[in-house]
């Protein structure tokens, strides 16, 4: 458990040095090296990783796939043809984790050195809600996400956000839904509209259920094949929890205060990139891994946004602020291991094998 709370640590006592020393603007040098060496320990860290969530799952799907079967057995497994590709032209499973560690590690954290004006608090923010689920557990995911950040950035260039988005879905088909970021507009909408949209989330979440189960064998097969197997076994739903409340108090608290971080070339279209994470997650909600899994591409501006605020607000906001979504960033990570301990502790490293 000593490394995790290291990394806490580590990530928000930088982040500390962001919001209170304009660490990053004084030092601008320095920070760079500093957030290069938090990269490269991430790479080992993660890359060379023995734990996880799924960890034995995907150790087992590798012994599969690394065959010159592996497009028949994707369809055994349950993944999609990318994945069972590289897992094929991988010449171990640890090499693979790395490889793919390498890949999203480079992309997202790139992405947010170069949109978030506190990168190293950004990163404190998503340990719990990004760091460990993807790049430690559902990896595959996390590979996706990496791409469809940056085609989310470039949807004006469609060759691009189009090709991000197909690379993507070669390793997880829910990032298809970021299609829909072209319908999404670039200015800020009146408060009513929000409302409306939620409304519809909360209506489709109660009522389309049933309907759309009933219309599952309709999608292509491997897209009917996961979403029947996630409707067989899951007899919950998301709605009003505390995750979505969390999500809706801060998507209140962005709006209030759009005004003060508007400077920022893309705060506007983050804004409605973040509310399209709520409208899935609570729309879809009656099928927890599309709701939770389908929003997760969007929700990531959550934590680019706040950092943006940190940096307009002054006294006693910014501490107010600060502690607030520090104290949320702390309770994720705390809830996070509560439930996958066993998954994670005690943290276990190929490398540490070779001493």
């Amino acid at each position: 458990m000593s490394i995790y709370l290291f990394i806490a640590l580590l990530t928000g006592s930088l982040g500390v040095l962001e919001i209170f020393t304009n660490f990053r603007k004084l030092f601008n040098q320095f920070h760079w090296w500093v957030f290069t060496s938090l990269i490269c320990f991430l790479f080992i860290f993660v890359g060379f990783r023995e734990c996880g969530f799924d960890y034995n799952n995907y150790e087992a799907y590798f012994t599969t796939l690394h065959s010159p079967f592996w497009k028949e057995n994707a369809t055994v497994v349950g993944v999609e043809k990318g994945y069972a590709y590289v897992n094929y032209i991988a010449g171990s499973y640890q090499g693979l984790l790395f490889g793919i560690a390498v890949i999203s590690i480079v992309l997202q954290l790139c992405f947010i050195y170069r949109y978030s004006p506190l990168p190293c608090f950004t990163i404190f923010l998503i340990l719990g809600v990004y760091l460990y689920p993807f790049f430690m557990g559902q990896y595959r995911q996390g590979l996706a996400i990496s791409f469809v950040l940056w085609a989310l950035l470039n949807r004006d260039n469609k060759v691009v956000f189009f090709s991000l988005v197909g690379l993507a879905s070669l390793f997880h088909i829910s990032s298809l839904l970021a299609l829909g970021v072209l319908m999404v507009p670039s200015q800020i909408l009146k408060i009513r509209y929000y409302l409306l949209f939620l409304s519809i989330a909360l209506l489709m979440n109660l009522f389309l259920g049933s309907i759309f189960k009933s219309y599952i064998s309709s999608f292509p097969a491997f897209v009917s094949q996961k979403l029947g197997f996630y409707a067989e076994t899951e007899n919950f739903s998301y709605g009003l929890n505390m995750a979505m409340l969390l999500r809706l108090i801060s998507f209140g608290i962005l709006f209030y205060f759009k005004n003060k971080i508007s400077n920022y070339k893309y705060t506007n279209y983050f804004i409605n990139l973040y509310f399209i994470s709520l409208f899935i997650y609570l729309g879809f909600g009656f099928l927890p891994q599309l709701g939770g899994r389908g929003s997760i591409y969007f929700y990531y501006f959550e934590f680019i946004l706040i950092s943006m605020l940190l940096t307009r607000l002054y006294g006693l906001k910014k501490i107010f602020f600060f502690s607030l979504f520090a104290g949320i960033a702390c309770m994720r990570q705390f809830s996070f291991f509560k439930e996958w301990a066993e998954d994670y502790i005690p943290y276990k490293n190929f490398l540490l094998n070779l001493f």
